[in-house]
């Protein structure tokens, strides 16, 4: 009987350990879980308020972008419009035909690819109904147009390339602010733009034989752009690396969304 006794409370024991083990380690999973989950609540949180900052800063350089435009708009197409103004008043003052019909549509007609330029590169749409690699080589044709530098474009790409709405707009923006930069600051002969699809990823290649990246920043005003292009590539995930000496080569990596 006392054996039997004995035996019972054994028994009690060794379930109340176990029940306690199994206590301890369910609430050591649950805690664990719950800490897992902050953690990971946390990392979103940081992650969302990055990319808010990244798509502020984008704003910011839109903006940027926008004076730079009304620039343009004021000093390219409006001195033309003016000097074309002046033109037609001599003619219409003066018996005698000051300057010819012909160099007046000339002018006209260059004012008028200007502004049509610049309405292209504002309109989304424009550049998701004519693809992205028709859209750079409609880029790489204006900006060979300035006769400052002479552009090269290679892709690997087919014309019919689809790629998401954001990464087309943002791939396309990128091109168009590292031609620019180099029009503007690089002093450069010679320009090679490629674009090449891989399995995975979208490569971009800028190279120019310019002054280089160190001798533009003494020239210029700080960021020159890239401010803009490195907050467009965050947001793509992807990576950005500049080589600048004789000439800057500027090498980006997209990963491709599955």
């Amino acid at each position: 009987m006392q054996e039997g006794t004995s035996n019972l409370g054994l028994l009690y024991i060794g379930t109340g350990f176990i029940a306690f083990v199994l206590g301890s380690l369910l609430f050591f999973i649950i805690t664990h879980r719950n800490r897992v989950l902050k953690l990971l609540l946390s990392m979103q949180e940081k992650e969302i308020e990055k990319e808010k900052e990244v798509a502020k800063a984008i704003l910011d350089g839109e903006e940027k972008e926008r004076v730079r435009i009304s620039e343009d708009l004021h000093d390219g197409i409006g001195a033309k419009l003016s000097a074309i103004k002046m033109q037609l008043e001599a003619n219409l003052n003066s018996n005698q035909v000051r300057v010819e019909p012909k160099e007046i549509i000339n002018q006209l007609n260059q004012a008028i690819n200007e502004l049509r330029g610049i309405s292209h590169h504002l309109q989304p749409e424009y550049i998701h109904s004519l693809g992205l690699v028709n859209a750079l080589k409609q880029l790489i044709q204006k900006v060979n147009g300035f006769e400052k530098t002479h552009y090269k474009f290679y892709t690997n790409a087919s014309e019919k390339v689809q790629l998401d709405r954001e990464a087309t707009l943002h791939i396309y923006r990128i091109f168009s602010e590292l031609t620019t930069n180099i029009l503007h600051h690089a002093k450069a002969k010679e320009a090679f733009c490629q674009l090449i699809l891989e399995k995975n990823s979208i490569l971009i290649s800028v190279e120019d034989n310019g002054i280089g990246m160190n001798e533009v920043a003494k020239e210029n005003a700080p960021g020159i752009g890239l401010i803009n292009i490195r907050n467009r590539v965050e947001l793509l995930k992807g990576t950005i690396s500049i080589e600048s000496s004789k000439g800057t080569s500027v090498q980006i990596i997209i990963p491709l969304k599955d």
